[in-house]
C-alpha cells in the first residue's frame, strides 16, 4: 500500500516534526507539503513540492518566514490577517501546484508509457530522504552532539 503524493499542510510553523511524511518516500511516493518541520529541511526542489505561495493576501510577494511569524501570532490582537486569509492564500498555491505541476507531470507519459519527469522526482525523493531521514542518523546525532559530551564532561569532574 501507498501513495502517489503524500499531502501536508500545517498551519505554519505548528507542525511538530511531520514524520509520516518521511514514510512515502520509502516507496517512491513524492510529498507536497508547506515547507515546515521536517519538510523545511528535506525539501530540495526535485524530491517532490513545496506548497509556497508567491503572492500574499494583499497581493504582494510572499515571504515565508514573515508568514511564519504571523501565523504565530494569529490569536494576538496585532496580527493584520485571519486564519481564514492564510488557510485561502495556502490553498489558492496547493491548487496552483496541482493544476501547473503535479497533475500535468503525472500524466505527461513517454511513448512507453512512463511518466519520466514523475520518475524521476520519485528516484530523488528516494534518494534525498530514506538515508538522511531515519533512526539510524537521528541516534548518531544523539551520540555525537549529546551523549558523548555529557559523558566525556562527567569523566573530567
Amino acid at each position: 500500500a501507498g501513495c502517489d503524493v503524500w499531502l501536508n499542510n500545517p498551519l505554519r510553523p505548528q507542525e511538530a516534526s511531520g514524520t509520516s511524511g518521511m514514510k512515502p518516500a520509502l516507496h517512491g511516493g513524492l510529498n507536497c507539503s508547506v515547507l515546515d518541520g521536517w519538510w523545511a529541511e528535506a525539501f530540495n526542489g526535485r524530491n517532490g513540492w513545496a506548497i509556497s505561495p508567491d503572492k500574499d493576501v494583499d497581493g504582494r510577494e510572499a515571504d515565508p518566514c514573515a508568514a511564519a511569524l504571523e501565523q504565530c501570532c494569529l490569536n494576538r490582537s496585532h496580527s493584520r490577517r485571519t486564519a481564514a486569509q492564510l488557510d485561502r492564500r495556502d490553498a489558492e498555491a496547493l491548487y496552483e501546484l496541482l493544476e501547473t505541476q503535479i497533475v500535468p507531470q503525472f500524466y505527461d507519459r513517454d511513448r512507453a508509457g512512463i511518466p519520466q519527469q514523475w520518475v524521476a522526482r520519485m528516484l530523488e525523493s528516494m534518494r534525498s530522504i530514506c538515508g538522511q531521514f531515519g533512526a539510524a542518523r537521528m541516534v548518531g546525532e544523539y551520540v555525537r552532539d549529546y551523549y558523548l559530551p555529557a559523558w566525556s564532561a562527567d569523566k573530567a569532574t
